[in-house]
């Protein structure tokens, strides 16, 4: 595996540091990819969410019509 260090400002630290207790994770690593995958699921929750709204103007769809759509869905990218 492939370290990297990062400059950061103090401020910045103190608050990974706290997110690291938080998310109870044991190195700064896996706090990042803890941030990582909460930040994907959320961004993935917002755009469904854009998606019912934009419907919702456009065409007065409801949620149970959307979520049969299944072409509205796409599945979530994983980044390596």
């Amino acid at each position: 595996m492939n370290r990297t260090t990062i400059a950061v400002s103090k401020k910045l630290h103190q608050e990974l540091l706290l997110e690291k207790e938080r998310l109870k994770a044991k190195t700064m690593e896996e706090t990042i990819e803890k941030i990582l995958t909460e930040y994907r699921k959320l961004k993935r929750i917002l755009t469904v969410l854009e998606i019912i709204e934009k419907n919702k103007t456009e065409k007065k769809i409801n949620l149970k019509e959307f979520l049969e759509d299944r072409r509205k869905w796409s599945t979530p990218r994983k980044f390596y």
